[in-house]
């Protein structure tokens, strides 16, 4: 990600919540960093041999979702399925063997489940629930 600002001299250190990162490119107004595995959403802080500033707005982290379970485990195009796991959401990609499927959520309160719709021309094989972070 590159972060705008003033005064980046020297090798700044950034942190992403508690997790420290250094950039690959550094000019007196912008920083490029890779966010660490270990980032939390919050403010992002600089500090520099100038001194130390915060970000603005805080920055969200998407995590990678993980699919624990889903069921029924078959069924032609146009089956249901309840995908269940880790930092699911309605705006997330499905696919059915490279297929994108149509998902919803099952209840507004759930947070760790969607619906998906087996696609047409989806065939037997893995299912990948992906989001902004990947896969």
């Amino acid at each position: 990600m590159t972060i705008n600002g003033s005064g980046f001299v020297g090798l700044p250190a950034v942190r992403f919540g508690g997790a420290q990162t250094f950039p690959t490119s550094v000019s007196r107004t912008a920083l490029v960093v890779l966010v660490p595995k270990d980032a939390s959403t919050g403010f992002v802080t600089v500090s520099t041999t100038e001194g130390l500033g915060n970000s603005s707005t805080r920055f969200t982290l998407i995590q990678t979702p993980t699919l624990t379970l889903f069921t029924p485990s078959r069924g032609a195009a146009g089956t249901s399925v309840l995908l269940t796991g880790e930092q699911p959401d309605q705006h997330e990609h499905r696919a059915v063997q490279r297929i994108a499927a149509t998902t919803t959520s099952p209840n507004a309160s759930v947070t760790t489940a969607l619906r998906a719709v087996v696609p047409t021309g989806a065939t037997t094989g893995r299912i990948t629930v992906t989001n902004e972070a990947g896969p």
